[in-house]
């Protein structure tokens, strides 16, 4: 189904698209409701449990208990994914305490009330957003000058140390910063976590890879997915006004990949450069490709 769905798409976005909405068909139609699932497999194997003996009862009771597995196995990952922990490393593979974390998640973080900058309390959603809106826009506004002046007075670097960053990445250097995602992290708009690119990487690996030359080759490409969810976390236990939240973007995971190779290669270069008695180098080490991606 992946592979036919992914196949739609001429270009990555579009196959992206096309398999996001297969892939809820196919949730629908096919996965299910858990919850609804599991509980008519309960009632269907007690009946069988009551009629055991009978002709057949035997070999219907086995099948009806593997499928009962499975979807206890699947609700139990999906309890795992909506708790937002690292469920393999917590040793605890309790569908309860995923669900109750769930919950503790939820609760914890709705916002309810939040006071104003008179130390009003604002309980209406439609203010609240527009608090945040008005808040975080006055935050974070261009403030205009060119980012490049920062960079006077730091020593330069010779431009063999630097051009390497513009190399068009490979596709293992794609590859490799997907699989260093945290496979359950989350989700983007496109609704595609770093656990499918991972699983599905032989069908969709070349299409994610092309995608990530095409906007090293032409920056202004990258316009067809930096568009993010912003989502506010609070900075302490219980916040009280919109200035102790910290907004992160849950970028898609082709975002990602850029950003990671980005990231990687600058690795790399402070490495080489911290070798050498030449402080504050690294500051001077923004090559032409790198300044055109953070300025997006």
């Amino acid at each position: 189904m992946a592979d036919e769905a992914w196949a739609r798409g001429s270009s990555f976005t579009e196959s992206a698209t096309a398999f996001a909405q297969e892939a809820m068909i196919w949730n629908r139609n096919v996965f299910g409701h858990i919850t609804r699932r599991k509980d008519k497999l309960l009632k269907r194997l007690e009946a069988l449990e009551q009629a055991a003996g009978g002709h057949g009862s035997e070999a219907q009771l086995r099948q009806c208990q593997e499928e009962l597995e499975l979807v206890l196995f699947q609700e139990e990952l999906l309890w795992c994914q909506k708790s937002r922990l690292e469920w393999i490393s917590s040793g605890d593979k309790n569908t309860t305490y995923f669900h109750t974390r769930t919950l503790w998640r939820r609760n914890r973080n709705r916002v309810t009330m939040l006071k104003d900058d008179g130390g009003n309390w604002i309980e209406d959603e439609s203010i609240l957003l527009e608090m945040a809106r008005v808040y975080f826009s006055g935050l974070y506004q261009d403030e205009g000058g060119d980012l490049l002046a920062l960079l006077e007075g730091f020593p330069a670097i010779e431009a063999s140390r630097w051009q390497p960053l513009n190399n068009t990445p490979s596709m293992e250097e794609v590859q490799a910063a997907v699989k260093a995602m945290g496979p359950l992290k989350a989700l983007g708009k496109d609704g595609l976590s770093p656990i499918f690119f991972q699983r599905c990487w032989e069908t969709v690996g070349s299409s994610l890879a092309a995608f990530v030359t095409d906007c090293w080759n032409a920056p202004e490409k990258i316009k067809e997915i930096n568009s993010t969810i912003l989502v506010l976390i609070p900075k302490i236990q219980q916040p009280i006004t919109i200035d102790q939240f910290l907004p992160i973007s849950l970028c898609n995971v082709a975002y990602k990949a850029i950003t990671k190779c980005l990231a990687e290669r600058l690795k790399n270069l402070i490495r080489i450069l911290s070798m050498k008695p030449r402080p504050a180098l690294f500051a001077a080490a923004i090559s032409p490709i790198t300044f055109a991606f953070f300025r997006r």
